[in-house]
């Protein structure tokens, strides 16, 4: 039976051995060793990409050389590539699913001879500095567990999304048809997963609504607050979502704006100066692209609206961000540490530890759906919350 695993390439590294070795122990720099720690817990077979010598088996010896392939011109660049692919070709592997673990340059020669043979591959440390790349493998590296729980969890997204009406632009989404209750998951369309197999968009933010008992908020109203109106106003004083992005926008563009944010109420003058602002902020979240799950069972803490809402972003989020957000992401101009840290625009519950039991929850809500079967019996763990707190579950603990 074939492997499920992905074949994963590693760039080689201007830091070397003074003599012959191995490929997997010629490179010494911390970015390399990190990579071959991946490659080794997860990939089904790995190979080194050299500048000077194309593509190469670990345990091949070679002798330490001076190449750099961002120094090489593009036709050079391109031919380097055409070889990478022929001789995994040679192996019988251009079927299989790869992750390239490069930077800019060797990730764009490779994807440009992949695409034209629609050879599967992510590139999850192209747009990321060095340091960063190191820092991204030695997480994940440390948490295996934790990746098994984060793919699994793209996989539930992936069937919500392909369901009918779901995954769709913000700006379309509609409730007349939409559950009184449920959780919701954006996606930036510029943002992408870096360790998922099927190279989807990244969740940015993950929320419900009404948790309090005897709540009667409805999905709906919370999402279109978050939206704003039809002629593109909005109320940041009525959504959190809508405060941290505008306070994104005035970062960016080292503007002042002191009574954003500033009292739960406002004059009208008070509004109007903050109205362009508001525009802005409608126009960001408009583009994004938004998924939900009916969860109809009564309101509470303990709801499992709330579980999968908290567990789902401590996953994604404790210790480190696995999917590191894009250097573009406009979150990164946050001035609230946890938005910065996880790539989520979420405050509550970042870096918490998680339950992994919400996936087997989660996973039966989706099968409801899917099914359409909606019940209010909540099937989340009895007590979780107070159990998460006192850590009789939730024990992921990362690094």
């Amino acid at each position: 039976m074939e492997s499920t695993h992905p074949i994963v390439l590693v760039s080689c590294g201007n830091r070397k051995l003074d003599a012959p070795a191995p490929a997997k122990d010629l490179y010494v720099s911390k970015r390399f060793q990190e990579a071959r720690k991946f490659a080794e817990n997860y990939g089904d077979s790995w190979f080194v990409v050299s500048a000077k010598h194309g593509l190469t088996a670990p345990g091949e010896v070679l002798t330490p050389y001076d190449v750099d392939l961002r120094t090489l011109s593009s036709h050079d660049r391109h031919e380097w590539a055409v070889n990478v692919l022929s001789k995994l070709s040679e192996y019988g592997l251009l079927e299989r699913q790869f992750i390239v673990l490069a930077g800019e340059a060797y990730s764009n020669a490779i994807q440009g001879a992949f695409e034209k043979r629609h050879v599967l591959a992510t590139y999850p440390l192209r747009d990321l500095p060095e340091d960063k790349e190191v820092d991204i493998l030695a997480r994940v590296n440390g948490s295996p567990l934790r990746m098994i729980h984060y793919k699994r969890f793209y996989d539930l997204l992936l069937r919500l999304q392909n369901m009918s009406g779901q995954m769709i632009p913000f700006s379309k989404l509609g409730g007349k048809q939409m559950s009184k209750a449920g959780v919701y998951f954006f996606f930036d369309p510029h943002e992408y997963t870096r360790f998922y197999d099927h190279n989807g968009l990244r969740v940015v933010r993950i929320g419900t609504h009404g948790v309090s008992k005897g709540s009667k908020s409805l999905l709906w109203q919370r999402l279109r607050t978050h939206r704003g109106n039809d002629d593109g106003t909005g109320s940041h004083r009525s959504s959190i979502f809508r405060l941290h992005v505008g306070n994104a926008i005035l970062a960016s563009q080292d503007r002042q704006m002191p009574s954003w944010g500033l009292g739960d109420n406002a004059s009208k003058e008070t509004r109007d100066s903050e109205q362009q602002l508001e525009m802005e902020v409608s126009q960001y979240l408009k583009e994004l692209l938004v998924a939900y799950l009916p969860v109809v069972d009564a309101a509470s803490a303990d709801s499992d609206r709330s579980y999968i809402e908290r567990n789902a972003i401590a996953l994604l989020s404790g210790g480190g961000a696995i999917d590191v957000q894009s250097m573009q992401w406009l979150g990164n101009f946050s001035p609230t540490r946890q938005i910065k840290s996880s790539g989520l625009w979420n405050v509550n519950y970042v870096g918490e530890g998680y339950d992994a039991d919400f996936l087997a929850v989660f996973e039966a809500l989706i099968e409801c759906y899917e099914q359409g079967r909606l019940s209010d019996k909540s099937i989340a763990p009895p007590n979780w919350r107070s159990n998460l707190q006192r850590g009789a579950v939730g024990q992921q603990e990362l690094f």
